[in-house]
């Protein structure tokens, strides 16, 4: 091979792999993002209104202990007494 072929083949193989690399971080950010709004949709309104309480603070519904039951209460029946 002479010296312009091989700085050809390189130059292809740079942008073959630059355009892997941004298509894997496009990949991770879109499937993190979709993970955030699928957690930030959850819709807890039923329990509320079954509760009879104001909605949540949405740090407060965040907190993994809270969500937790809140996911439990949105299953599950609540015996008020």
């Amino acid at each position: 091979m002479n010296n312009a072929q091989s700085e050809a083949r390189h130059s292809n193989d740079f942008v073959y792999s630059l355009v892997l690399v941004i298509s894997l971080i496009l990949m991770l950010a879109v499937g993190g993002l979709g993970y955030w709004y699928f957690w930030m949709k959850r819709d807890f309104s039923a329990v509320y209104t079954q509760l009879g309480i104001t909605p949540l603070p949405v740090n407060v519904e965040l907190d993994p202990e809270i969500s937790k039951r809140l996911e439990q209460l949105n299953r599950e029946p609540c015996y008020k007494d």
